[in-house]
């Protein structure tokens, strides 16, 4: 996670993590990952030199939801 919270190495102020598909993880796993994603995402503040974004294809939304829910 403090390698998502630290971003003073980038020069860009919007730094975007694209995903080409939900990591195929263990369920626990991919759990834990998604969350180190959304509490980085929701740590960064408007003001902040960088804002962070992470990206997933379209399709894997219903995958995407149903782990949410899972969770």
């Amino acid at each position: 996670m403090d390698c998502l919270s630290d971003l003073s190495w980038i020069k860009q102020h919007r730094v975007v993590i694209v995903h080409s598909d939900v990591p195929s993880l263990p369920g626990s796993e991919l759990s834990t990952y998604l969350d180190i994603l959304v509490v980085a995402v929701l740590d960064w503040q408007p003001d902040e030199d960088h804002e962070l974004t992470i990206a997933f294809p379209k399709r894997c939304f219903d995958s995407l939801i149903n782990l949410s829910r899972a969770h």
